[in-house]
């Protein structure tokens, strides 16, 4: 997709700051500076919000989100609250520039994921979209440090080489991927980028890629063979759009970590199982090597 220009300084004097340290949009504290007007047609907010939750509640019975929540939880990660009912929360977002194309978001301060009530959601969307979100949360924790008292605490903030090797990571495994076991009465028809998570922009060949990409590949492993070039075009648009590798370095350090963060599915194996629950591994080595300047 064409990229979208910011809005004018002047349509953003009221707005609170929009971006986390992450390159999630950032929610103001006062909800209701956020609130917006419901799309001729669609649902009011209160509605809106009834329908996200009850769709999120069911999402979150599927494999993926469960296996990501619970290897945050059971190693004590501090990335996101403790309480499953306050850690993913459906909130009205705000309209305008960047936000417009947001579905979802991870924001490691409030140790929270928000979905975007308005957009409106189809459940096999709010799974995909929580998923991968539950990625960003879940690497975040691949940083933690062992707290007496806390467990393991979370940076709020990654690098741009960690940025970027969670985007590829996460696109690999919430919108290529789809298990087998997957289920949902709200099946999307194309591989559908259409609802961003995290502040996605999206590239023409994501957008309209068909529909056998969100169809057929029942493990990580084939997802990434099959899909390589669409998960490369979505996180190197998303890492070039928002945080820390937002200032012109997006593509090389996307270049330098893609191959081995397509290879890295944790916390699953290849064939899509769970995988021992003893930890949080680090991430590839190229990681640390792309944040120095260095290429392979």
């Amino acid at each position: 997709m064409t990229w979208q220009p910011e809005p004018q300084q002047d349509q953003q004097k009221d707005v609170p700051q929009q971006l986390d340290e992450y390159g999630g949009a950032q929610p103001a504290d006062d909800d209701s500076k956020w609130q917006i007007t419901a799309a001729p047609g669609s649902l009011g907010p209160d509605a809106q919000l009834a329908r996200c939750e009850d769709r999120l509640r069911r999402a979150l019975k599927n494999e993926r989100p469960q296996a990501i929540l619970s290897a945050i939880f059971q190693n004590g990660c501090t990335a996101l609250r403790k309480d499953t009912n306050e850690c993913i929360k459906c909130r009205i977002c705000p309209s305008g520039g960047k936000l417009d194309h947001v579905g979802a978001y991870y924001r490691g301060s409030k140790q929270r994921i928000y979905l975007c009530a308005e957009k409106e959601p189809s459940e096999e969307q709010v799974e995909r979209l929580v998923t991968h979100e539950l990625v960003h949360a879940y690497d975040h924790c691949r940083f933690s440090m062992r707290v007496p008292f806390v467990g393991r605490q979370a940076p709020w903030a990654l690098t741009c080489g960690a940025e970027a090797c969670s985007e590829v990571r996460a696109y690999l495994l919430s919108n290529a991927w789809k298990p087998s076991s997957f289920s949902s009465n709200s099946v999307s028809s194309s591989y559908d980028f259409g609802l961003n998570s995290g502040g996605e922009q999206l590239s023409q060949e994501d957008r309209y890629a068909p529909s056998s990409m969100f169809a057929s590949d029942s493990t990580p492993a084939d997802a990434a063979v099959a899909h390589r070039e669409p998960v490369y075009h979505s996180a190197l648009a998303s890492t070039s759009a928002y945080g820390t590798c937002a200032n012109g370095d997006a593509r090389r350090v996307v270049d330098a970590v893609f191959n081995a963060c397509l290879a890295d599915y944790a916390p699953f194996t290849a064939a899509g199982n769970r995988a021992p629950n003893d930890g949080f591994p680090a991430m590839p080595p190229e990681v640390a090597a792309a944040d120095a300047g260095k290429t392979a």
